[in-house]
């Protein structure tokens, strides 16, 4: 969309095989749709902007209006699905009725806000989530992104946490040519 320097893409699709004993591999499939995209699922509807103010409207998971972003994520599954509003919260549904079940609004403390409260407080406990959920959640979009950057498909282990047999992929999830600096760096040992 810009010709600037990013390097990922606006738009990327890929899949994530999972390997079980004994068992058919199961797929992930995920997606980024980024800047312009449709408000699917009522994600994103807390944000509307007020054309009067330019504000945004408290609430989410409600009706779409307005042109803003849609930022979550869907979890499709064998019984409904799951919605995830980065910013108002949570919603599931069920059967072909799509009959709500268990959901959760967020406050105005969301997410964000407690994980930078922790970092200046240093107070690791006060975490809604282990930092370690992050990782993993992040993990995926970055090792589509690598995949993406080298036009491969990239064999990852959990076990050791790198692509195997793949040293190049390995260099693009660690810091690899991102060009970190001190004191930016990640040490190897923490």
């Amino acid at each position: 969309m810009f010709d600037d320097d990013q390097q990922t893409p606006n738009v990327l699709n890929c899949a994530f095989e999972y390997e079980r004993p004994n068992q058919k591999p199961v797929i992930l499939e995920f997606e980024v749709r980024h800047w312009i995209t449709n408000h699917e699922a009522e994600i994103g509807a807390g944000r509307k902007a007020s054309a009067a103010s330019g504000e945004k409207a408290e609430g989410g998971l409600g009706p779409i209006e307005g042109s803003y972003n849609s930022i979550g994520n869907i979890f499709y599954g064998p019984k409904g699905y799951l919605v995830i509003d980065n910013e108002a919260g949570y919603g599931t549904y069920f059967g072909r009725d799509q009959q709500p079940g268990p959901s959760m609004q967020l406050g105005k403390d969301d997410h964000f806000a407690n994980f930078i409260a922790c970092v200046i407080s240093r107070k690791k406990e006060d975490l809604r989530a282990p930092i370690e959920e992050g990782h993993l959640s992040a993990g995926l979009a970055h090792l589509a992104n690598a995949s993406y950057r080298l036009g491969r498909t990239l064999n990852f282990d959990p076990a050791t946490q790198l692509v195997k047999n793949d040293e190049e992929a390995n260099l693009l999830l660690r810091e690899g040519d991102r060009g970190y600096r001190v004191p930016f760096a990640v040490p190897e040992n923490i």
